[in-house]
C-alpha cells in the first residue's frame, strides 16, 4: 500500500497575509483623499519634478503622482498609529494650479505630528498660525506676496514643527485670556535650534480695571409731550425725578455689592499668600537659612487655572516673528534660555486689546525685540499655571526628498491604484499555489 502524506507548507516560506497600504485618489469634487493605515505612517506631500504635478509619498518612496490642475483640495486622514505628515516646500509652496489650496489633515488616534520644512526658491514666504477651535487643532497659512496660499488645517495633532524658510511668521492668540510662552525649543532632527510657543486659555487672570457703567438717560415719558397745565407738568416732573433717583440708588447699591465681593476675594487671596510666606519663613528659620528670593517670588505668583492648553508649536528659520495676543487680558512670558531659534532676527510682542502683561525673563540673545500694547512689564514671571501640560517631544527628522519621476509619463490619476494591487495579489497567490503543487509532487515521489 502506498503511503500518502498530507500537504505541508514549503520550508522557509510563510503564508501570505493581507497588508493595508496607504491609499490616495481624487474624488468627483476634486478632493485628493489620502488615507493612512493603522500603523505608524510617514506621509509626505510635495510638488512634483514636472510642472502641474503633486506627489504623495510614504517614507522615501513616491507612491502617487497627480495632475495638480485636477486637485481642488486635499484631505489627509492618517488613521491610528503614531503618524507624521510632512509638507515639503523645497520645490515651492503646495498651492493650487490657479489659486489657494486647502490641505486638511486629521491625525486620528495616536501621537501624531505635522512638520513643514524646505526653502522655496522664490523666497519671501509669509506665514500666519492660529490655534483652535480644539486643543489639538489650528491653521497654518503660507503665501508669497499676493500669490496663492498653502492653507494647512490640522486636527488631532500632538505637535507642529515648522522649520521651513520664511520672511515672517505671525502667531495669533484669541480673544480669551491667554498665557503665551516663548521658550527655547528642542533641536529639530537633533541639529536645528528651534523656538517653542505654547498658548493656553486661562481662568483667574487679574482683569483689566472696569469703569462702572454710566446710567443711561431715562426714557422719554409716555403720554403727551407737553402737559396741558402747569400743575400737571409739575406732577410729571416730580414723578420722573423720583424714578431716576430710585434707579440711581439701585445702581449704586449693585456696584457697592460687587466692590465688596471683589474686596473680599482679594483679601482672602492676600491672606492665603501671607500664610504661605509665613510658613516658608518658619521653615527657613528651622533650617537656619534665608528664604530664597525665587521662593518668595513663587509664593506671590498669581495662580491661574488652565481652561485649554493648545498643542506646542516649534519653529525655526523665520527672519521675523510676531506674537499677537489679540483680545483678552493676556500674559506673555519670554524665557529663551540657551540656543536662539535658527534664523531669528526680529521679535515683536503685541498684547493687543485688554490689560496685558509681559514677563521679560530672558529675551533671545542678539534679536531685536519690539513691545506693543503692553500695560506692564517685569523681569520675572508673576503667575503660576495650576495644571500639567503635555511633555515636549523633539520634532521628527525631516524625511529626505524621494527620487522624482523621470518624466511626466509616470503621472497617476489614482484610478489604476486598485488594479495594481489586485494584479500583485493575483501574482503572489499564483506563485504560492505553484509552491504547494511542487511540494505535493515531491511527497508523492
Amino acid at each position: 500500500m502506498r503511503k500518502t502524506h498530507s500537504p505541508q507548507p514549503f520550508p522557509g516560506i510563510d503564508p501570505l497575509e493581507p497588508r493595508a497600504l496607504l491609499a490616495a485618489s481624487i474624488a468627483v469634487d476634486g478632493t485628493l483623499e489620502v488615507v493612512g493605515t493603522d500603523g505608524p505612517d510617514v506621509v509626505t506631500i510635495r510638488l512634483g519634478a514636472q510642472p502641474n504635478q503633486l506627489n504623495v509619498q510614504e517614507g522615501n518612496t513616491t507612491l502617487f503622482v497627480f495632475l495638480l490642475d485636477r486637485v481642488k483640495s486635499v484631505s489627509v486622514n492618517l488613521g491610528a498609529g503614531d503618524d507624521t505628515l510632512d509638507v515639503d516646500t523645497a520645490p515651492g509652496l503646495v498651492t493650487g494650479a490657479a489659486g489657494d489650496l486647502s490641505i486638511k489633515v486629521d491625525g486620528g488616534a495616536g501621537n501624531d505630528a505635522l512638520q513643514v520644512f524646505g526653502a522655496p526658491a522664490a523666497g519671501g514666504v509669509n506665514e500666519v498660525l492660529a490655534f483652535g477651535p480644539d486643543a489639538n487643532s489650528g491653521t497654518l497659512v503660507g503665501s508669497i506676496g499676493a500669490g496663492s496660499a498653502q492653507a494647512l488645517g490640522f486636527a488631532n495633532m500632538e505637535s507642529v514643527a515648522d522649520t521651513s524658510t520664511a520672511a515672517s511668521l505671525t502667531i495669533l492668540g484669541n480673544d480669551a485670556s491667554n498665557v503665551i510662552e516663548l521658550t527655547a525649543g528642542p533641536l529639530a532632527g537633533g541639529v536645528t535650534p528651534t523656538g517653542t510657543v505654547r498658548v493656553s486659555d486661562v481662568a483667574g487672570a487679574t482683569p483689566a480695571p472696569v469703569t462702572p457703567p454710566t446710567p443711561s438717560a431715562p426714557p422719554p415719558p409716555t403720554g403727551p409731550t407737553t402737559p396741558s397745565t402747569p400743575a400737571a407738568r409739575s406732577k410729571d416732573e416730580k414723578r420722573e425725578a423720583k424714578r431716576i433717583a430710585e434707579e440711581a440708588k439701585k445702581e449704586a447699591k449693585r456696584l457697592a455689592k460687587e466692590a465688596k465681593k471683589e474686596a473680599k476675594r482679594l483679601a482672602k487671596e492676600a491672606k492665603r499668600l501671607a500664610h504661605e510666606k509665613k510658613r516658608a519663613e518658619s521653615h527657613a528659620r528651622r533650617r537656619k537659612t534665608a528664604v530664597p528670593a525665587a521662593a518668595a517670588a513663587t509664593s506671590a505668583a498669581e495662580p491661574l487655572s488652565i481652561a485649554r492648553a493648545y498643542l506646542p508649536f516649534h519653529f525655526a528659520n523665520k527672519i521675523a516673528v510676531t506674537i499677537d495676543a489679540k483680545g483678552g487680558d493676556d500674559l506673555l512670558d519670554v524665557n529663551v534660555v540657551g540656543s536662539v531659534p535658527a534664523g531669528l532676527q526680529a521679535l515683536t510682542l503685541d498684547g493687543g486689546a485688554g490689560a496685558d502683561r509681559l514677563a521679560r525673563q530672558s529675551p533671545p540673545a542678539g534679536v531685536t525685540v519690539r513691545e506693543l500694547n503692553l500695560e506692564s512689564t517685569s523681569a520675572t514671571s508673576d503667575f503660576a499655571l495650576a495644571a500639567e501640560r503635555s511633555v515636549l517631544v523633539d520634532p521628527p527628522i525631516p524625511a529626505a526628498p524621494p527620487p522624482t519621476p523621470a518624466s511626466a509619463g509616470d503621472e497617476d490619476d489614482g484610478d489604476n491604484d486598485e488594479d495594481k494591487k489586485e494584479e500583485k495579489k493575483d501574482k503572489d497567490e499564483k506563485n504560492h499555489k505553484d509552491d504547494r503543487d511542487d511540494d505535493e509532487s515531491d511527497d508523492e515521489d
